[in-house]
């Protein structure tokens, strides 16, 4: 997934939708960080040292 930033640059992410016996991993932001407190689905922003692939 790609996204264009609030800077006009883009940032590439990547989300996983883990589910097991009926259960789905869902994390909570910290409640210091942007959008504190709120659920997220595990994911994160690739870099030039690390990059997602497509199963």
């Amino acid at each position: 997934m790609t996204k264009a930033s609030s800077s006009g640059r883009e940032v590439h992410v990547a989300v996983a939708v883990i589910e097991r016996r009926g259960r789905i991993l869902i994390a909570r932001r910290p409640d210091h960080a942007h959008q504190g407190g709120l659920l997220e689905f595990p994911g994160g922003r690739s870099s030039q040292e690390r990059r997602f692939r497509r199963p």
